[in-house]
C-alpha cells in the first residue's frame, strides 16, 4: 500500500467529533498566542548572547584554518638536501632536492610506458596548478626515470613537459645512484627485462612535497584529489 495514502487514512481514522468547537478554538488560540510571546523572548535572549550563531560560524571558519594536510607526514622528517640526480637534458649539471627560498618542489618516481598511475597522477596536479592559480609559480617540479633503458633524455622530457613544460626531468643509467635516492624518499621500483617478452616495471606511487631546506614535509599516495593537493600546497606555501 501507498505510504502516504496509508498516512491520510491513519490521520483521519484519530478524528473525533468534537461537541463544543468555539470554546475548543479559542483554548487553542490561547495556547497559540502564548508559545508564540515565548518564542520572541527566546529570540530576542539569542540575539544579544555573546555565542551566536555568527560568531559560531566564524569559530568553523577560523578552524577549518587550521586543517590537517591530506597528504601524509613522516617523523622524523627525512631531509633530502644532500641528494642529487642528473638531469636528462644535461647530465653534467646535478639537480638537488631542494627547492628555492619561500618555494615548494614536487618529486616523482615514474616512467612513461606507465600505462595509468603516471598519467594519472600527474594530469590530478595538473588539476591542482590550475586550481591554485598564480600560486602554482611558487611550486616546481621533478620526475626522474624509473626506466632509463627505455626513457631516453628526448622521451622523459617530452613526457613530462607535455603536462609541465616548466618541468625538470631526471635520469642516470646508474642505477645504484638512484636506488639511493628513492630509499632515501622511502620510494621502491623494479625493472624487469625478460628476452622476448614486454619488460616488466613496477613502482610506488607517491608524489612528494620538498621545502627549501630540503625537508620531505608530506607526500601524497595515488589517488589523493586535486582538490586535496592544491589545498595541501596553499596551506604550506603560506
Amino acid at each position: 500500500m501507498n505510504y502516504d495514502k496509508w498516512t491520510e487514512e491513519r490521520v483521519v481514522d484519530r478524528v473525533t467529533p468534537v461537541p463544543d468547537l468555539s470554546r475548543r478554538m479559542a483554548k487553542l488560540k490561547a495556547m497559540a498566542l502564548a508559545v508564540l510571546a515565548a518564542t520572541a523572548v527566546l529570540a530576542v535572549a539569542c540575539s544579544n548572547d555573546t555565542g551566536s550563531s555568527a560568531d559560531a560560524a566564524d569559530g568553523i571558519a577560523a578552524d577549518s584554518g587550521a586543517r590537517q594536510l591530506s597528504g601524509v607526514t613522516r617523523e622524523p622528517v627525512p631531509d633530502v638536501s644532500a641528494l642529487a640526480l642528473p638531469e636528462a637534458v644535461d647530465p653534467a649539471i646535478p639537480f638537488r632536492f631542494v627547492a628555492e627560498r619561500d618555494q615548494l618542489l614536487l618529486v616523482y618516481f615514474g616512467y612513461t610506458a606507465c600505462p595509468d598511475v603516471c598519467p594519472t597522477t600527474l594530469a590530478d596536479l595538473k588539476a591542482a596548478f590550475k586550481q591554485l592559480g598564480a600560486k602554482s609559480r611558487n611550486v616546481s617540479l621533478a620526475m626522474a626515470t624509473i626506466d632509463p633503458r627505455r626513457d631516453s633524455a628526448e622521451v622523459i622530457s617530452g613526457y613530462l613537459r607535455s603536462f609541465f613544460p616548466a618541468a625538470t626531468a631526471l635520469r642516470t643509467d646508474d642505477d645504484a645512484a638512484l636506488r639511493s635516492v628513492t630509499d632515501a624518499f622511502g620510494a621502491n621500483y623494479e625493472a624487469k627485462y625478460p628476452n622476448n617478452s614486454e619488460p616488466e616495471v613496477s613502482h610506488s606511487a607517491y608524489l612528494y612535497v620538498i621545502d627549501d631546506q630540503g625537508n620531505l614535509v608530506v607526500q601524497w599516495p595515488f589517488g589523493t584529489t586535486a582538490n586535496d593537493i592544491a589545498l595541501d600546497l596553499e596551506q604550506l606555501l603560506a
